[in-house]
């Protein structure tokens, strides 16, 4: 792990600055956001888990509409 680390050190796509920045503006705005995605990558990732959270809602939809009281 320490030799992974070491080989990723300062190899990163981010600019440090601009993340800094990015958290504290958005902490000053009126509205943050619950979750803030820094980096190109992290959208992808963010749509990928959205796109499973919404296949398994569809797929127990009709469990979760079936417990109500009649």
């Amino acid at each position: 792990m320490r030799t992974a680390a070491a080989s990723l050190h300062h190899a990163q796509p981010g600019d440090p600055a601009r993340a800094a920045r990015a958290v504290v503006e958005t902490a000053a705005a009126p509205e943050p956001p619950l979750r803030l995605p820094l980096g190109a990558d992290t959208p992808q990732a963010f749509d990928a888990e959205l796109d499973a959270f919404r296949k398994d809602m569809d797929a127990a939809r009709h469990i979760a509409l079936s417990t109500d009281h009649e």
